[in-house]
């Protein structure tokens, strides 16, 4: 939890605006049910209608989870949701209760029990390991691993968690965005993600990419005839992350929520010469302002995303420096807030691999 300092408001009755961010897991849910009746934000003076909730991977299905969660309602008026916590895989299985319940089971048994006493008294790096071969980490054979693969993760269980989107209400907002090479995070040029001691020389394949075009999109010849490593990392791009924020854009837009979609596809110079380019959490040192580097357009694009995700935080509705809102989901004419080099409104569009994975949706 963190208070900016800052108070805002006409004739001195202002009021601090208090940000709640969450990097992984489901720790962000749990923070603000413990603390529902009695919440942080109180001691600096503020109501939650001053409180931003703001998750990146893991932490974004967090945030996007506490829209399902009754008991969050009233706690928060923003949330941010950046590279998760979109609609279900079109194709690939997605995360359930079902999912954890399993790996769960077999977690216990790599421990030899199920009593809660029993397992506290366990070392810690014993449990680490066998949660780690339960976690979905370690994809299966002839695959690369995608975050798609993850069992740890929130899911509905009609107690904490009940239907999708149930909890939203109309008086909160939300920000969510993608990244233009999302998956170059976990499928690095120069090596596989948690596989160190794998070249990836026997990885990044054709008949890898046959694999996974099967598993991502149910078709084993998409971008057959192109690169695989770069075919690769598009085809997990589009599956994982657009397709599912594509899917999430069209829901949003069809409900009486204001909701607001970014792409980020600026590359820097390292991350140019790193083959990252605007990879998983790219975004994220242009928002903190923590970018290592002199270069005048990033320090512009990062001027640009810390003004619009304090004017979320501050009023609901991203805006540039200039005043310019960013545009609403909308079903009628769609539009998105594109940051490359400069930061313009653009118009939705769907290209052949997004609309043949998203037409195999139920």
């Amino acid at each position: 939890m963190r208070d900016d300092g800052r108070r805002r408001g006409r004739g001195g009755r202002g009021h601090r605006r208090v940000h709640a961010s969450a990097g992984s897991g489901e720790r962000l849910p749990l923070i603000l049910l413990n603390h529902r009746k009695d919440p942080p934000w109180r001691t600096c003076g503020a109501t939650s209608s001053a409180v931003t909730v703001f998750g990146q991977s893991a932490g974004a299905a967090a945030v996007r989870t506490l829209l399902s969660v009754p008991a969050a309602r009233g706690l928060f008026r923003r949330g941010i949701v950046q590279s998760a916590g979109f609609e279900d895989y079109a194709v690939v299985a997605s995360p359930s209760a079902e999912r954890v319940a399993r790996h769960s089971a077999a977690l216990f048994d790599r421990l030899g029990s199920r009593d809660i006493d029993v397992l506290r008294g366990m070392p810690a790096d014993a449990v680490r390991e066998a949660s780690l071969l339960e976690s979905g980490i370690v994809p299966p054979a002839s695959q690369v691993h995608t975050p798609a693969n993850l069992v740890w993760y929130p899911a509905r269980d009609d107690d904490v968690v009940a239907e999708d989107l149930s909890a939203w209400t109309r008086d909160v907002s939300v920000l969510f965005g993608t990244t233009q090479d999302e998956a170059r995070f976990f499928h690095r040029p120069t090596g596989l993600y948690s596989r160190p001691d794998v070249d990836p020389a026997d990885v990044y394949t054709p008949q890898t990419l046959a694999t996974m075009a099967g598993v991502l999109a149910g078709d084993r010849t998409v971008l057959a005839h192109h690169n695989p490593y770069e075919a690769l990392v598009e085809l997990s791009t589009t599956a994982v992350w657009l397709e599912p924020a594509l899917a999430s854009y069209r829901r949003f837009a069809g409900l009486d929520r204001d909701a607001y979609y970014y792409h980020f596809a600026r590359v820097s110079p390292a991350a140019r010469h790193s083959g990252l380019l605007a990879c998983h959490g790219a975004e994220l040192p242009y928002v903190f302002g923590t970018l290592r580097a002199d270069d005048e357009t990033d320090l512009a694009v990062s001027k640009t995303l810390r003004h619009a995700w304090t004017e979320f935080a501050r009023t609901g509705r991203p805006r540039g420096p200039d005043g310019a809102a960013w545009p609403a989901c909308t079903r009628e004419a769609p539009r998105y807030t594109l940051i490359g080099d400069v930061t313009e409104p653009r118009h939705l569009t769907v290209n052949a691999l997004t609309a043949l994975i998203s037409a195999r949706r139920g």
